[in-house]
C-alpha cells in the first residue's frame, strides 16, 4: 500500500507540472514562479506521504518485519536501524526532481513538434500562396494579345487560328486544372511551355529567333508544376525587340537524377532585368525552390548587361 500510495503521489506530481505548470507558468515566460510552485507542489505531496504513512497505511506488517531483521542483524554483530526522516526526504526530493524534469523535458518536446508542425504548415500555405500566384501571373495582357492575333488570323489562315485557339484552351486547362497538385508529369508541363511558346510567337516578328530543346521523357517522371514558366515569360517580356535582332534560347534536359533548364535571352538596351523574374520577383521565385528542393537545388541568375541566363539544377531521383 505504501509503494501505491507513492506512485500515485508522484503521478500526481508529474501531472501537475505536465498539464497545469509548464503551459502556463514556463511556456509564458514564468520561471521562477514556475520553480516555486514545482517546489511548493511537491513538498505538499511528501507531507501528505508522511501523515498516510504515520496515521493511515496500517503498520504492524512493517514494524514486525523491522524487528525480525533487527533480531537476525545483531545475531550477526549488526546494528539495524530504519531509514532516517533525512533520507526519505533526500529520496522523495531527488525522484521529484527526476519527474519534474522529465514532465518538463516532454512537454517542450511537444511543444516544439507542434510549433514545428505549425511552421511546416504555414510553409505549404505559403508555397501553395505562391503556386497560386504563379498559375495567376501569365499576364492578362498576354491573353488579350493572343486572341487578338487569332483574330487576325482567321481571315488570313483559318487553320493557323484554329490550332492556336486549341492551344489556348489547352494553356488555359493546365493552369486552372491541371497544375493543381503537388506534382505534375514532365511531358504535361513541356506541352504547357510547348503552347505558351507557340502562342507568344504569334506576335513576334522575324527579328526574333527563338530556339526550344526539351526532352522527351515519360509519363512516369514528375516535377513540380509552373517551375520554370516565370523565366521563359521573363525572356519573352524583356528579351524580345520589335525592331532590332533579339533572341531566346530554352533548354530542358533531365534524367533519373536530376532536372536541369537553361533560358537565355537578349537584353533591350537600356534595361536591367535584374529582379524582374515572371512579375512576381526573384526573391519569390528563390524561396519556391528552397520550400520545394530545399538544399537539392542550384540556380544560377547572370546578367552581363546584353544577356540574360537563367541556369537551374534540380537534383531528384525518380523511381
Amino acid at each position: 500500500m505504501h509503494f501505491y500510495l507513492k506512485l500515485i503521489l508522484y503521478g500526481i506530481g508529474f501531472y501537475v507540472v505536465y498539464l497545469w505548470l509548464v503551459p502556463h507558468f514556463y511556456l509564458k515566460n514564468k520561471k521562477i514562479l514556475f520553480v516555486v510552485i514545482s517546489i511548493v507542489s511537491f513538498f505538499i505531496l511528501y507531507q501528505i506521504e508522511g501523515f498516510a504513512t504515520r496515521y493511515v497505511l496500517p503498520e504492524d506488517h512493517f514494524r514486525k518485519m523491522m524487528f525480525e531483521l533487527s533480531k537476525l542483524m545483531e545475531e550477526k554483530g549488526y546494528f539495524l536501524r530504519p531509514p532516517s526522516d533525512g533520507l526519505r526526504l533526500t529520496s522523495f526530493i531527488a525522484i521529484s526532481v527526476l519527474l519534474m524534469g522529465s514532465a518538463l523535458g516532454l512537454r517542450l518536446s511537444e511543444e516544439l513538434s507542434k510549433k514545428d508542425k505549425q511552421q511546416k504548415e504555414l510553409e505549404k500555405q505559403q508555397l501553395t500562396s505562391t503556386l497560386e500566384m504563379l498559375r495567376n501571373q501569365v499576364s492578362p495582357h498576354f491573353f488579350f494579345n493572343t486572341l487578338n492575333n487569332i483574330y487576325a488570323l482567321t481571315a488570313l489562315d483559318p487553320k493557323l487560328s484554329g490550332e492556336a485557339i486549341l492551344k489556348l484552351s489547352r494553356l488555359m486547362r493546365y493552369l486552372l486544372y491541371e497544375s493543381t497538385g503537388d506534382q505534375v508529369p514532365l511531358s504535361k508541363e513541356v506541352s504547357f511551355l510547348h503552347d505558351y511558346i507557340d502562342l507568344m510567337r504569334l506576335r513576334l516578328s522575324d527579328n526574333v529567333d527563338i530556339e526550344t530543346e526539351f526532352p522527351s521523357m515519360p509519363e512516369t517522371y514528375f516535377v513540380a508544376p509552373l517551375l520554370f514558366i516565370p523565366f521563359i515569360e521573363n525572356a519573352f517580356k524583356h528579351g524580345v525587340s520589335y525592331r532590332e535582332h533579339s533572341f531566346i534560347r530554352i533548354n530542358l534536359r533531365a534524367d533519373y537524377e536530376k532536372v536541369v533548364f537553361e533560358c537565355e535571352n537578349s537584353v533591350l538596351k537600356g534595361f536591367s532585368e535584374k529582379d524582374s523574374v515572371g512579375g512576381i520577383g526573384l526573391e519569390n521565385v528563390k524561396k519556391r525552390l528552397e520550400l520545394l528542393f530545399p538544399k537539392s537545388h542550384q540556380l544560377e541568375i547572370e546578367d552581363k548587361g546584353y544577356l540574360f541566363r537563367v541556369h537551374l539544377i534540380i537534383r531528384q531521383k525518380q523511381n
